[in-house]
């Protein structure tokens, strides 16, 4: 779990700095150089939650989505320090889990 919200921090830190250096309405933001690295540091995060929960990369990016959320309210933080970091992979994993759960359970897969 450290591994992630170490990436989680990374990831964060690319997207303070094209906020930072493009703004929030760059609509040809994924024709920014920085963008390639972000999707690298993304897709590593989502390969190392996928290995702690077996759920899909889609369903985590929108469990991640949700738990920074619920963890950070609507503020746009330019920083992220490690306890947040923790407790948004922390309830992405918890959400994660909870859908995976309800899935099986609507399939009949599980009591």
């Amino acid at each position: 779990m450290i591994e992630v919200t170490q990436t989680l921090c990374t990831w964060w830190d690319v997207m303070a700095d094209m906020r930072a250096k493009y703004g929030t309405g760059s609509e040809d933001i994924e024709e920014k150089p920085e963008w390639g690295f972000l999707q690298e540091i993304q897709e590593e995060m989502l390969e190392e939650l996928q290995t702690l929960t077996g759920a899909s990369q889609d369903l985590l990016f929108e469990c991640v989505q949700q738990a920074m959320f619920r963890v950070l309210g609507m503020y746009e933080e330019t920083t992220l320090n490690p306890d947040q970091a923790q407790e948004i992979i922390r309830v992405a994993v918890q959400l994660a889990l909870a859908y995976e759960c309800r899935d099986l359970r609507a399939r009949k897969l599980v009591n």
